[in-house]
């Protein structure tokens, strides 16, 4: 309705368009209004307190459990690398060791479950320390059973320096920092050799770590001739197998020998009967 100065009025019909009511939020959905962030771990094997943050990214208050209700917890999630741990209260997540410089870093999955019970999944990265400024690095590799590699140091050259290798395999540092590593013929597919390098002093200047790949070598066959040990009634019996000897050789012996034999018994015998008639006569 429209009133004009002097009194008078009019009325106006005015179009309004209705478009699609919004969804409604659930106010006990905590998991639609909400998200658990972890930063980035550098260098350590502990992670910080996770915070939560709106739709907008805006940091948020932890959630409140109301009466009758659990507090906030946390747990690893699915496929969560052996060793990590997450602490159901607060939520700090550990790892047992820094990875290596070189290496992937370590992801570990976190459900956290609200006092509504409804669930998010989040992850926790945990990075491997940076090489420092003016220290050696190497690059992470894999190997095979037997293999041998040599890996060069793509940082700084360091005098004096020695290394220990823990895992099936040996190391050996030259005077650039180049690393040659052998793999024990019996090191299996997933197995690591970690190759820690100090300094004059006896300081940690930096690790490498190298993985066992699957061996592409097939098994060796049986020789021929081998001796073999077999069970028999709780006995060893050790048999050998002989293969391709002719038997021609050994039969023509065998004959000849039947042979001979047989003449000396038709000599004997007519010895015999020589005698007989000489001792009748």
């Amino acid at each position: 309705v429209v009133t004009y100065p002097d009194g008078s009025t009019d009325t106006v019909e005015v179009p309004v368009k209705v478009g699609a009511a919004d969804k409604p939020v659930d106010p006990e959905d905590t998991s639609s209004v909400v998200e658990p962030v972890y930063p980035p771990v550098k260098g350590d094997t502990s992670s910080e307190v996770p915070t939560f943050v709106d739709g907008d990214g805006n940091e948020v208050d932890k959630p409140a459990a109301g009466e009758g209700q659990d507090e906030v917890k946390f747990d690893p999630g699915e496929d969560a690398p052996d060793g990590a741990q997450v602490d159901p209260d607060s939520g700090v997540v550990t790892i047992p060791e820094v990875p290596a410089k070189g290496e992937d870093p370590v992801v570990v999955p976190v459900v956290v479950t609200y006092p509504d019970g409804t669930t998010d999944t989040t992850t926790v990265k945990f990075e491997p320390e940076p090489a420092e400024e003016g220290q050696p690095s190497w690059d992470s590799v894999e190997l095979k059973p037997g293999e041998e590699t040599s890996i060069p140091n793509k940082g700084e050259k360091i005098s004096g320096a020695t290394v220990e290798t823990e895992g099936p395999g040996t190391a050996q540092i030259d005077d650039e920092g180049n690393i040659k590593v052998l793999a024990d013929q019996d090191a299996k597919p997933g197995d690591r050799i970690t190759v820690t390098v100090k300094d004059r002093s006896g300081k940690i200047v930096g690790k490498l770590v190298v993985t066992i790949a699957q061996s592409d070598k097939p098994s060796k066959p049986e020789k021929p001739g081998k001796e073999t040990s077999t069970g028999n009634g709780g006995h060893s019996e050790t048999t050998t197998t002989v293969v391709g000897q002719p038997s021609l050789a050994s039969t023509g012996t065998a004959v000849l020998g039947y042979g001979a034999a047989s003449v000396a018994l038709l000599l004997a015998g007519a010895g015999i009967v020589a005698y007989s008639r000489r001792r009748k006569e």
